[in-house]
């Protein structure tokens, strides 16, 4: 099963990460990611349309957890805090 996340208001768009951004984060390649998305594996993402992938940052963020321990953590907060900065 994949992990599809729950459907986004509007308003929660600002928040969402292109599969780009929540590669980076991850220090993962985007084919990577990619793969994993089809396979039903890493974070839980959103379809905005057929075409379009989003990743809600608590979703990577619950992912890298578990999935990567403490190095990559710290790795995701400063990407966050940095996405945050942006916003």
């Amino acid at each position: 099963m994949r992990n599809v996340s729950p459907p986004v208001r509007p308003e929660q768009t600002a928040a969402l990460l292109t599969p780009r951004q929540a590669a980076e984060m991850l220090g993962l390649a985007e084919p990577t990611l990619r793969r994993w998305r089809h396979e039903g594996r890493g974070p839980a993402f959103v379809k905005l349309s057929p075409s379009v992938v989003r990743y809600r940052a608590s979703d990577v963020e619950a992912f890298v957890g578990p999935a990567f321990g403490s190095a990559h953590e710290a790795k995701a907060a400063a990407a966050l805090a940095v996405l945050a900065v942006a916003s």
